[in-house]
């Protein structure tokens, strides 16, 4: 990876406060390095970081056994994100899912974990059951020591992530127009919603028919002034192969690739193409597309300017090279950087100007 030092001072200069400093030196140091350290700094700047990081170390301390509930993205995350600690099982309710292993880790059924549970820590891994999992521990008389809930804490902070920047507040409008990239289930949406107070229309842009109908319910059910377009945001226009039915992970797959049951065939465009309003914020989490969707944006970014929140951790090197094109089109744009779960994902690029 070429990496030009003068790059990397144009990106810091325009970082606007400590905390976006500091997030942006460890995700370089980490992505540039693989140093486990540099990427828990970063989790440290997040309130629930450092409690999970707490949780973790306290099972280590007692010499418990540490297991995964949950062998879903969240949990593969958790094994990614903490490769020098031993994780004993994955755990799962799925009986064809059981027997096998996961990343070199057996996967058991609960029903076979539960008979030998000698106090081992369990990890909840899943934002979208985390529920359904607790009150299932709770029902095995599994105690609340030995359980860390980190599907509670993705849940949380999903619900403050891409608006809790206090900055935002200083550039919000009475006519906002809202592009959600990868609307997934139209939460991130209804969000905006709350905190526009005032809005215009919303665009919520999700090409996997799945997710489209999640996000239709949502908007219906808050009464939001949208238009749903089924397109993947891209730098033009054709289509792709997508990899669907993986709730928010669904992605872009590589041209090419065999058929199976999941990949289905996309149109994907230009945020230029599709929309011809005064766009007022960007958000998006597309699964490592961003850099494509942001070239797609030229003309729109360029001319109106908006507030943009865009993940920059889906790969190693989102975290310079989508600063350094956003700053090409707006020279004056603020950077913030924010880190929203206790692993190495959601790390997001906040971008500010009048």
């Amino acid at each position: 990876m070429n990496v030009l030092t003068e790059d990397i001072q144009l990106i810091y200069d325009k970082l606007a406060d400590e905390t976006s400093q500091e997030v942006f030196a460890n995700r370089l140091a980490y992505n540039l390095t693989g140093h486990i350290e540099s990427l828990r700094n970063v989790i440290k700047t997040f309130a629930v970081g450092r409690a999970f990081m707490e949780k973790i170390n306290q099972a280590i301390d007692a010499k418990r056994k540490i297991c995964i509930f949950g062998t879903g993205v969240w949990g593969k995350s958790i094994i990614d994100s903490n490769p020098d600690i031993e994780f004993w099982a994955f755990v799962d309710n799925d009986l064809n899912k059981c027997g096998k292993s996961l990343k070199g880790i057996p996967v058991i059924h609960f029903s076979e974990w539960i008979k030998m549970n000698e106090d081992m820590t369990i990890i909840i891994s899943t934002r979208l059951y985390h529920h359904e999992i607790y009150t299932q521990l709770k029902e095995h008389q599994v105690s609340d020591e030995l359980i860390i809930d980190a599907g509670k804490m993705l849940d949380n902070a999903n619900k403050i992530q891409y608006f809790d920047l206090e900055e935002l507040k200083e550039y919000r409008s009475e006519d906002e127009v809202f592009v959600d990239v990868g609307a997934f289930d139209g939460q991130t949406s209804a969000m905006f919603v709350q905190w526009a107070e005032k809005y215009r229309k919303i665009f919520a842009l999700e090409p996997d028919p799945l997710n489209k109908e999640k996000c239709q319910r949502t908007l219906e059910s808050i009464g939001a002034e949208y238009e749903i377009l089924p397109f993947g945001a891209w730098d033009k226009s054709e289509q792709l192969s997508f990899v669907s039915g993986l709730n928010g992970a669904s992605h872009v797959g590589d041209n090419g690739i065999k058929a199976t049951e999941s990949q289905i065939e996309i149109k994907v465009d230009k945020l230029d193409n599709l929309i011809h309003e005064k766009v007022s914020f960007i958000k998006m989490d597309i699964e490592g597309a961003e850099i494509n969707a942001l070239k797609g944006a030229e003309k729109t970014i360029k001319g109106y300017k908006p507030k943009l929140a865009i993940c920059v951790y889906h790969k190693k090197e989102d975290i310079w090279e989508i600063p350094k094109l956003i700053l090409s089109y707006v020279p004056e744009y603020k950077l913030y950087l924010r880190h929203y779960s206790p692993f190495k994902d959601e790390t997001v690029l906040y971008c500010v100007a009048r």
